[in-house]
């Protein structure tokens, strides 16, 4: 598969991804009535599959370099959220702050910014 038809798709999917979980997990009016960690859950497994699907895009460009950055981009943030979710599980609540802090990177991450953020810097850099 070319390329671009590759990097097209990956990012058709991931926006696809981004919508299903804004819609039916956090705002949308089909809010789904998980419970709290069920929903934390399914956020987490959502971000591997962004995760997986930007690798499967990224894995045959031209410059390697990208394909580890979004990896280890991605594992930081899993990472960071799997340690904050410990934390919450023994201390029992957040500020608000600290909550719309999680949220917004747990949001910047599920959304096709970082992967159209790798995509321009591969444009810039090829040049």
């Amino acid at each position: 598969m070319q390329l671009k038809y590759r990097m097209l798709i990956a990012v058709l999917l991931i926006t696809l991804i981004c919508w299903f979980e804004i819609q039916y997990l956090t705002e949308g009016f089909y809010r789904s009535p998980i419970p709290e960690k069920g929903r934390h859950l399914v956020h987490l497994l959502l971000l591997v599959t962004v995760t997986a699907v930007g690798y499967w895009g990224w894995k045959t460009h031209p410059m390697k370099w990208l394909s580890s950055l979004w990896v280890l981009s991605y594992a930081a943030c899993i990472l960071f959220l799997l340690v904050m979710s410990v934390v919450y599980l023994f201390v029992g609540h957040f500020n608000a702050y600290t909550i719309g802090t999680i949220r917004g990177i747990r949001l910047f991450f599920c959304s096709p910014m970082p992967f159209l953020l790798l995509f321009v810097l591969s444009r810039i850099n090829l040049k």
